[in-house]
């Protein structure tokens, strides 16, 4: 890819970032309206999320080969190819005690922690929902 392109997108990118913090900084904070017992830890689970949105909006602006290297920064076996002898859930469709067994895993465990924070952040049950559809309609898109 030419490296026109690739900076395009990094700039393309870095607006969204700008333009996402932009918008968090116009919205009154949602914390204060809460009963907070450790306003430290909450401010601080807050910039995680903030951070975390931050990167999403910047690799969200990426096109796939560049998004794929730069996970492949954070971890050397990301961004490659997957092996075909690799564990898929679609191997046994059957609903019985050991398939569902042998499907819980680390993945398993990431998306349960994913909507519980997600619970914590949103505290509202339709929007808690919507977000887990459109959280697998991304990751099935990706």
């Amino acid at each position: 890819m030419a490296w026109s392109a690739r900076a395009a997108n990094v700039i393309k990118g870095v607006r969204g970032v700008v333009l996402v913090i932009l918008a968090q900084a116009i919205l009154n904070p949602y914390i204060d309206k809460i009963f907070v017992p450790y306003r430290r830890t909450w401010r601080f689970i807050a910039m995680g999320c903030s951070v975390y949105l931050y990167l999403l909006v910047f690799v969200f602006y990426q096109n796939t080969q560049d998004a794929r290297k730069l996970f492949g920064y954070i971890h050397p076996q990301l961004g490659q190819p997957v092996p075909e002898s690799f564990h898929t859930y679609d191997d046994d469709c059957d609903i019985n005690y050991t398939n569902i067994l042998d499907n819980m895993d680390h993945y398993f465990l990431i998306h349960f922690i994913n909507w519980f924070l997600a619970a914590m952040i949103l505290r509202d049950a339709p929007l808690l929902h919507l977000w887990s559809v459109i959280d697998e309609v991304l990751e099935l898109s990706a």
